[in-house]
C-alpha cells in the first residue's frame, strides 16, 4: 500500500519550494557540479551539458562582464559557444575538434547545452579537457558520461584532474 506524503513533509516541501518557483529566483547550493552525456555516432560526439544557472551566469560575467539577461539570439549563442569552446574541448587522434551549440534550455535552477563535435576523419581515440567553472569554485566537479558503440565511460573532472582520454 503506498503511504500518502504526511502534511509536515509536504508542507515542509512547499515551503522550500514555492518561493522558488514564484520568484523564479535559482535555490541556493553549495555543491558545484555539472553534468554532461554524451553519445558517440561514427564521427560524432553529440550530448548535453547542465550547469548551475546561477554559476554559469557568474561565470560569464567574471569571464567578460557578460550580463546573460542582456543577450538575446545570435548574441547569446556567439558567448555560449564561444565559453564552452574553451572550458569544454575534445581532440581526437590529437586534432582539436569544432565545438557546435545545438540548441539550449534554461529552467529556474539550471541551464542546458546540447552540443556536437565531429570529426572529417574516423576516431580512434578521444581526449577531453573539461574545466567548465574551474575558476569561480575551487570544488568544481564536472561529471562527464560518454557512451561510444563498445563501451560506456565515466569520468569526474575536477581543477587537480581536468582531462580524461577514451579509446574507440
Amino acid at each position: 500500500m503506498k503511504r500518502p506524503i504526511s502534511f509536515p513533509i509536504a508542507g515542509a516541501l512547499a515551503a522550500l519550494l514555492l518561493p522558488i518557483l514564484l520568484c523564479g529566483a535559482s535555490p541556493r547550493h553549495d555543491v558545484h557540479i555539472s553534468y554532461c552525456k554524451a553519445d558517440m555516432t561514427g564521427r560524432t560526439l553529440t550530448g548535453t551539458v547542465t550547469i548551475y544557472r546561477d554559476d554559469f551566469i557568474k561565470a560569464l560575467r567574471n569571464w567578460k562582464g557578460i550580463e546573460l539577461h542582456t543577450l538575446a539570439g545570435g548574441a547569446m549563442l556567439a558567448a555560449v559557444t564561444e565559453f564552452l569552446d574553451r572550458h569544454l574541448a575534445a581532440t581526437a587522434d590529437g586534432r582539436r575538434l569544432p565545438l557546435t551549440i545545438v540548441s539550449t534550455g534554461t529552467d529556474n535552477a539550471s541551464m542546458r547545452f546540447t552540443f556536437s563535435y565531429t570529426s572529417a576523419s574516423p576516431i580512434v581515440s578521444m581526449t577531453f579537457s573539461n574545466t567548465i567553472l574551474f575558476t569561480e569554485y575551487g570544488d568544481q566537479m564536472n561529471l562527464m558520461a560518454v557512451k561510444t558503440p563498445k563501451r560506456d565511460y565515466n569520468f569526474i573532472f575536477t581543477p587537480s584532474k581536468p582531462n580524461g582520454s577514451l579509446e574507440l
